[in-house]
């Protein structure tokens, strides 16, 4: 049946409609770095796509999850990965900058003007 489904294009349907076995891997990917502090326009920019599709995608999370607040989101989705309630953090990151395995990173570009040229350079 599933070959028949691929073959056509379509996905057969999840099993659960609720709860966070019923979010689909983009939709994890997304409340996952939402639920580590990121804003709409860093976790689209993590993931290249629009702040309109991430919105999208965390509307249709907090639908799935019955939960109307970015501060429900890591237990809910903790809850569905862990069976329990528990941050996903590892212990000893004060950063919330991983969860579940994703690491955001933040990339800094300084420059340096040189001494008498009045040129700049990237470091």
């Amino acid at each position: 049946m599933c070959d028949t489904l691929a073959s056509l294009g379509l996905r057969p349907r999840r099993s659960a409609v609720t709860g966070p076995d019923s979010l689909t891997p983009t939709e994890r990917r997304v409340a996952e770095l939402a639920a580590a502090s990121l804003t709409n326009r860093q976790v689209a920019e993590a993931l290249f796509v629009t702040v309109k599709t991430v919105e999208t995608h965390l509307a249709r999370v907090y639908q799935k999850l019955g939960i109307a607040t970015r501060a429900e989101l890591l237990p809910s989705i903790a809850r569905g990965r862990y069976g329990a309630k528990r941050s996903p953090r590892p212990a000893g990151c004060a950063c919330g900058a991983s969860v579940n395995g994703i690491i955001v990173v933040t990339l800094f570009i300084v420059v340096i003007p040189c001494c008498d040229s009045g040129n700049s350079r990237n470091l």
